[in-house]
């Protein structure tokens, strides 16, 4: 009988972790890094917390407020890979306020009014979950195709297909998605012909051979 080494053990166990608890594990990696750092501690996250994401969404597109929401960045790649540690869950959407110069006002208000919600710098806090919104309709083509092929996972949450993932951190270049694409790549958990197309229609095969 041939019993599993530690690391394989670690691995089976890392992907048992539910959406939910790799986001809790999100925000206790990040509370290391702010202990370390001497900086106050996030609150911890429950799983009403959790619950309480999509229905405050859906709550919002019913207002007509956002539409076609979907989960991107960070959160949405800990339900392919392993918890990163991130403040934000980014939802991308379209809005439908009127004012060009405050695109997230009627947003904002409503979810003060209506959840006690408290914007802070560029997120805003919703109980114990800061959410970033961005518009899909960027100056990132990706994200704004991403939109219309949402991976629709448990409680009926929209997120990123991990395609669409690699190809978004591709395009935006930043430093600090290097060693994430390095570990999807090392990995090997997305569709080779769904990306090869997604690559190719994006011109980031270059960049994703030197990863």
């Amino acid at each position: 009988m041939r019993f599993e080494t530690i690391a394989e053990s670690k691995k089976r166990f890392l992907e048992s972790r539910t959406f939910f608890e790799r986001l809790s594990d999100s925000r206790q990696l990040l509370n290391r890094k702010l202990w370390y750092q001497d900086k106050p501690l996030l609150e911890n996250v429950s799983e009403g917390d959790f619950d309480k994401i999509k229905k405050v969404l859906d709550d919002l597109q019913s207002q007509g407020i956002i539409k076609d929401w979907i989960i991107g960045g960070g959160t949405a790649l800990m339900y392919y890979t392993d918890a990163v540690p991130t403040i934000d869950i980014d939802i991308f959407s379209y809005y439908t306020s009127a004012s060009f110069m405050r695109p997230f006002g009627d947003l904002y208000e409503y979810l003060s009014t209506k959840y006690g919600a408290v914007p802070q710098d560029e997120m805003i806090k919703v109980g114990n979950l800061y959410l970033q919104f961005l518009p899909t309709d960027s100056t990132n083509p990706v994200d704004e195709e991403a939109v219309k092929h949402p991976n629709i996972i448990k409680h009926g949450l929209r997120i990123f297909q991990l395609e669409y993932l690699i190809c978004s951190m591709l395009y935006l270049g930043l430093p600090k998605y290097v060693k994430r694409l390095e570990t999807i790549k090392a990995e090997n958990k997305y569709d080779f012909e769904t990306l090869k197309e997604l690559l190719k229609k994006f011109r980031l095969e270059k960049k994703w051979d030197k990863i």
